[in-house]
C-alpha cells in the first residue's frame, strides 16, 4: 500500500501552478500578436464603385480600403489610423484625394497611401487642414501632395515614387504655420519640395504684405 507524502503533494501542486502560469502567459502573447480588428464609423465603408465622399465625421482603423474613384473630404473630417488606402486609378491623374476648403480635415497616421496598380498614379489636393504622420505615401502624380492651405503637418513619413513632385505648398498670406519635419523623400522625378507664398493681385497692384511661417527641418 503506497502513501502520498506531503512533499509529493506539494510538488505536484507547484507543477500544476507552473503549467497554469505558462498557459496564461501563452494566452497573453497570442492575444497581443493577433491583429487588431478593423473598425470604422461615419461614412464607412466606402462604396464598392465610384467616389468616396465623406460628408460626416468619419474614422477608420486597422483596415485595407480600395477606392474605385476619388476620395473627397467635403466640409467634414476623415481620420485614418493603420490603414492601407489604395486608389484604383485607371491612369496617371484620373483619381486621387481632394480635401475641400473651409472646415474639411484629413488626418492620416501609421498608414500607407498608394495606388492599387504600380503602373498608375494618383493626385493629392488639399485646400484645408491636413495632417500626415508616420506613414508611407507613394505613386503621386503631378505636384505630389499639393496644398493651397498652410494648415498642414507632414511629419516622419516616407514619400516616394512621384512622377513630378513630392510636396508642394502654394498659398497667400495669413496662413497657419506649415510644418514639414523628418520626412524621407526619394525616387521623385523633378523636385522633393516646392514652397511658395504668392499674391493674387499681380506685381503692378502692390505693395503686397505676405505673412506666414514655413517650418522645414530634418527632411
Amino acid at each position: 500500500m503506497s502513501t502520498v507524502t506531503p512533499s509529493g503533494s506539494s510538488g505536484r501542486s507547484a507543477y500544476a501552478l507552473l503549467l497554469l502560469t505558462l498557459g496564461g502567459l501563452l494566452l497573453v502573447f497570442a492575444l497581443a500578436a493577433s491583429p487588431a480588428a478593423a473598425a470604422g464609423s461615419g461614412d464607412y465603408p466606402p462604396p464598392a464603385s465610384g467616389n468616396w465622399v465623406v460628408t460626416n465625421p468619419t474614422a477608420v482603423s486597422n483596415e485595407t480600403l480600395q477606392i474605385n474613384g476619388t476620395l473627397y473630404v467635403q466640409y467634414s473630417s476623415l481620420e485614418l489610423d493603420n490603414v492601407t488606402l489604395l486608389i484604383n486609378s485607371p491612369s496617371w491623374t484620373a483619381y486621387g484625394i481632394y480635401v475641400y476648403p473651409g472646415s474639411s480635415r484629413l488626418v492620416i497616421n501609421n498608414s500607407s497611401v498608394t495606388t492599387s496598380d504600380a503602373a498608375t498614379r494618383f493626385y493629392f489636393y488639399n485646400y484645408a487642414t491636413l495632417s500626415i504622420e508616420r506613414s508611407e505615401v507613394s505613386r503621386l502624380s503631378t505636384w505630389g501632395i499639393l496644398t493651397y492651405s498652410g494648415d498642414i503637418v507632414i511629419r516622419s513619413n516616407t514619400i516616394h515614387n512621384g512622377s513630378y513632385g513630392g510636396i508642394t505648398a502654394l498659398f497667400g498670406s495669413s496662413q497657419p504655420t506649415t510644418l514639414l519635419e523628418n520626412n524621407t523623400l526619394y525616387d521623385i522625378d523633378y523636385f522633393a519640395m516646392f514652397l511658395q507664398y504668392y499674391s493674387y493681385f499681380g506685381a503692378g497692384a502692390g505693395p503686397h504684405t505676405l505673412a506666414g511661417d514655413f517650418v522645414v527641418r530634418g527632411n
